[in-house]
């Protein structure tokens, strides 16, 4: 795994999170950044049992917009006509930002597992080299 994927991945975070905004009207590209986080994530995982539970996990998603206890509408990833739906674009903003914290922490997770084994590979670098 290389640390550079870790970091592109985190950059493509936080500028889909300032391309989208606050704004529930901001949904226009959210079915190309999610596919390219999908992407950049499958990229960092590369060949691990991980990277096939999360490529299930996100092919499986599914946003349902309640009002009250009746379901109005369920609404799959690959649906991007949310239209004039606010009650769906918010929903799948909402949604969005929920998976992006759980990978944030994930790529801490990684990030931190790879500052260790670098540090010993330095270390055992260092001592070998004495």
């Amino acid at each position: 795994m290389n640390l550079n994927r870790i970091k592109q991945i985190d950059e493509k975070i936080d500028e889909t999170h300032q391309t989208l905004g606050d704004s529930p009207n901001a949904m226009v590209n959210f079915q190309a950044m999610y596919n390219d986080m999908k992407y950049l994530i499958m990229m960092a995982l590369d060949g691990q049992k991980e990277a096939n539970k999360l490529r299930t996990k996100i092919g499986r998603m599914k946003i349902t917009i309640k009002k009250k206890d009746h379901v109005i509408r369920t609404i799959d990833h690959h649906n991007n006509r949310l239209g004039n739906d606010n009650r769906a674009k918010t929903a799948v903003l909402e949604k969005f930002r929920e998976e992006n914290k759980r990978l944030r922490e994930a790529l801490e997770d990684i990030s931190c597992h790879v500052d260790t084994r670098l540090q010993v590979v330095i270390s055992n670098a260092l001592e070998g080299g004495d």
